[in-house]
């Protein structure tokens, strides 16, 4: 049986590593998004560069 202080402690310690992991999905979202971007411009300029 575990003390509530350290279960108090873990739940912190998750919280913690909850907000981290968001922060990266949400880092990975952007990096994701602007790289689509980016490849979408590069897919006009070739297309202009075709034609």
């Amino acid at each position: 049986m575990a003390s509530p202080i350290m279960r108090q402690s873990t739940t912190f310690g998750n919280l913690k590593v909850h907000r981290r992991l968001r922060r990266m999905e949400k880092g990975l979202e952007n990096s994701i998004l602007s790289f689509r971007k980016g490849a979408h411009q590069l897919h006009q300029i070739t297309k202009y560069n075709y034609y």
